[in-house]
């Protein structure tokens, strides 16, 4: 009898550490405009951060990419090297990348400037629908 008692105790609280859990995972939002077969994103490079710092979209769209630069260097998406191959840019430049989201997951924006380390700068998140 003792042992169906431990069982249903540690039942019990099985369940409630694993609502606990649950309520404390942020949910994901998808973007409202997931459905959409194309979205353009625009962004502002400036210093060490991409404003907005993350760019959503969902896989399967086709997305335009306008960044407005702030600054001299190079601009990079990780992978997704070959849809948005790496920039040169100048302060001023407005650059636009035009590319399918195939791949889901997330990208780190990076610059390299001319002298110096390089820098995430910002999230690229691809979305599964």
């Amino acid at each position: 009898m003792q042992l169906t008692s431990s069982r249903v105790t540690m039942t019990v609280l099985l369940g409630l550490v694993l609502a606990v859990a649950t309520a404390c995972v942020e949910q994901v939002q998808l973007p409202d405009d997931c459905d959409a077969p194309t979205v353009v994103r625009s962004a502002t490079l400036a210093g060490d951060h991409l404003s907005p710092e993350t760019i959503d979209v969902c896989r399967g769209q086709q997305v335009t990419l306008e960044v407005v630069t702030r600054q001299d260097g190079v601009l990079h998406l990780h992978g997704y090297e070959q849809e948005a191959p790496a920039t040169e840019m100048h302060a001023g430049d407005r650059l636009k990348f035009t590319f399918e989201a195939s791949r889901a997951g997330q990208f780190v924006v990076e610059v390299h400037p001319p002298q110096g380390e390089e820098l995430e700068v910002g999230i690229f998140t691809v979305h599964e629908r």
